[in-house]
């Protein structure tokens, strides 16, 4: 199953705000079991900051959605 996985939280060194930049970003993709092995995967590729989190979402859902990113709650 292919997970997108977004970048949520805006850090001047690789997401800043100013330039307009959205504050959840899709950064990977994977094509893997589940959502947690896509995690696993995106904090081994993907750089974030203290104020930053990954979330995992299927891509089918996402697509289906018109590409719009689910909103979750426990976010910063």
């Amino acid at each position: 199953m292919r997970y997108y996985i977004y970048r949520h939280g805006y850090n001047d060194e690789n997401q800043p705000e100013k330039q307009g930049i959205p504050y959840s970003m899709r950064v990977a993709e994977f094509d893997v079991d589940d959502a947690e092995e896509a995690l696993e995967l995106a904090h081994e590729r993907v750089t974030i900051y203290p104020n930053q989190t990954l979330t995992a979402e299927p891509a089918d859902e996402v697509d289906r959605r018109g590409g719009e990113v689910a909103r979750h709650g426990d976010l910063p």
